[in-house]
């Protein structure tokens, strides 16, 4: 048992240093590590599910053109997760991804009809 409450607050300490060191790389400009915090809150990859947090990741990632950024915030407007659905706001985000070059988002706004 103590091994593996060990285990368990190791595991925690790992993960709140990786979360602390993806945040200080989002803050110093590293927009990939932005986008995965996005991620991460999102799927509650070792941590609570925040959507509200993973909108903000995503949100300045994308002001700052990282296109997948820009796809992943349109399907939180055009899913309505946590935010108002938004169905202008999503075409407009899923055009931006589109056009900095994300595929997937060039597909999805013509299968959807974004």
């Amino acid at each position: 048992m103590k091994k593996l409450l060990l285990l368990t607050l190791l595991t925690y300490a790992c993960n709140a240093n990786t979360i602390d060191d993806y945040q200080k790389d989002c803050a110093h400009g590293k927009l990939q590590q932005c986008h995965d915090l996005g991620i991460i809150y999102k799927k509650a990859i070792t941590v609570r599910r925040d959507i509200h947090k993973a909108a903000k990741y995503f949100s300045d990632a994308c002001d700052k053109d990282h296109a997948s950024s820009c796809y992943e915030i349109s399907l939180i407007y055009k899913n309505g997760e946590g935010v108002y659905t938004d169905k202008k706001k999503a075409k407009t985000l899923m055009k931006k991804s589109c056009d900095l070059g994300f595929s997937n988002a060039c597909i999805l706004s013509v299968t959807m009809g974004l």
